[in-house]
């Protein structure tokens, strides 16, 4: 993890999230954490529905900022996963 580097600008958009889930999924994991400080497209709970085959647990986290959309989102994607969302502060960061 050190040597990944956060960069770029993903909101609102659908290819990298799809993408980062594929790869997830391909190693058939028990439990994926999806973290986030922005907006991503919805149609991205369609395609998490569609590629989760093993029923696998999504837990949901947004941190710092999160709009209101995001959220309703952030809280399906978990809920229809079987998961929790959590939103974490600032505050609780420092």
């Amino acid at each position: 993890m050190e040597e990944v580097k956060a960069s770029g600008y993903n909101d609102d958009t659908l290819d990298p999230f799809v993408l980062a889930f594929r790869k997830a999924f391909e190693q058939k994991p028990d439990m994926i954490i999806f973290l986030t400080d922005g907006s991503f497209d919805d149609k991205l709970i369609q395609e998490v529905r569609n590629m989760n085959k093993n029923n696998c647990v999504i837990n949901t986290l947004a941190y710092i900022k999160v709009g209101a959309n995001s959220e309703v989102l952030l809280k399906k994607m978990a809920d229809e996963n079987k998961g929790k969302y959590k939103f974490v502060s600032a505050k609780e960061i420092n």
